[in-house]
């Protein structure tokens, strides 16, 4: 009986989160709004570069 007491903590707590991390997404912002564009296509082409590099090309 315990276990199940557990699992239902466990998932109601996960159940309070989702929606908790939406409102800040909501007001805040998503991490990728707060960087800006411009380092996420730097992040990009740098992961692209790394492929390159490592032998991507077949």
């Amino acid at each position: 009986m315990t276990d199940v007491l557990i699992l239902a903590v466990v998932l109601a707590f996960f159940g309070l989160c989702v929606p908790y991390v939406a409102l800040c997404d909501r007001i805040v912002g998503t991490a990728s709004d707060l960087r800006g564009k411009d380092e996420d296509e730097a992040e990009a082409a740098s992961g692209r570069k790394r492929e390159a590099r490592s032998g991507g090309e077949a």
